[in-house]
């Protein structure tokens, strides 16, 4: 992370949160997103306007509602319009960029605190790589790197990546 997007990253409101175990990948996924919607980085990067997050592993709080239901409504709504499909990375960016030759036609990121990817996330990684790019980070400056790394055509991807 360079000095500018540093100040642009310290210099955004925070919302004080609790960091268990649980919220560790939504916090930092939350974070980088703050990052990613600052007009610098939209400026600086075309296309990332359109990077978006899947909800497969979202968190979803249980709401008053929920509680006194027993269920989380939130996630079973979530889940009944297709939204929760295991195997499906946390973040992508559909901007196709060539990279040693190779046309990519946007990148995938999932964020990771202690654990590895799933069977069905190594699934989704093999059955895709040829046409996507593929990072795990596990924090926000480590996505950040990735996005650096996705737009900047001088530099080979496989230096950043890590499969």
């Amino acid at each position: 992370m360079n000095q500018e997007e540093y100040k642009i990253l310290i210099s955004m409101p925070r919302k004080r949160t609790t960091r268990s175990n649980r919220h560790v990948e939504a916090t930092i996924q939350a974070e980088f997103f703050r990052w990613v919607r600052h007009p610098v980085t939209v400026k600086r990067f075309p296309g990332i306007e359109w990077i978006h997050s899947s909800l497969a592993g979202a968190y979803f709080p249980m709401s008053e509602t929920s509680k006194r239901a027993g269920v989380n409504l939130a996630a079973v709504n979530a889940k009944r319009q297709g939204g929760k499909t295991p195997g499906i990375w946390d973040v992508f960016l559909p901007h196709a960029l060539y990279h040693n030759g190779v046309l990519r036609a946007g990148l995938y990121i999932e964020f990771k605190a202690k654990t590895d990817l799933t069977r069905e996330q190594e699934s989704f990684r093999l059955a895709l790589q040829p046409l996507y790019a593929f990072c795990v980070c596990h924090s926000v400056n480590e996505a950040i790197a990735a996005i650096n790394s996705y737009y900047d055509k001088r530099r080979a991807w496989h230096e950043l990546t890590n499969f």
